[in-house]
């Protein structure tokens, strides 16, 4: 899923202060890689559970609440944090 809605205004941010959306292993595992909050929302072929990683069924009504909520789980991810999200 390649995917580039959003990206120029993300090109002036840190990258861990992005989310990519990403629907491969592959893809996950680079945007993870890379330092971006990911959310997966698989297709073919499974993806596995990540540190950095929120998974929907879909993309049909997301919301920026959503959004916020899968870079707050990478952000808490990175520093440990232990609190529950409502996705």
């Amino acid at each position: 899923m390649h995917a580039r809605i959003g990206a120029p205004s993300c090109r002036a941010r840190p990258i861990g202060a992005c989310v990519a959306v990403e629907d491969s292993p592959n893809g996950a595992l680079a945007a993870e890689r890379a330092g971006a909050a990911v959310l997966v929302v698989p297709c073919e072929v499974p993806v596995p559970a990540g540190p950095r990683r929120t998974f929907r069924d879909d993309l049909v009504g997301l919301t920026a609440h959503e959004l916020g909520v899968a870079l707050r789980s990478a952000t808490d991810a990175d520093t440990g944090a232990d609190d529950e999200r409502v996705a």
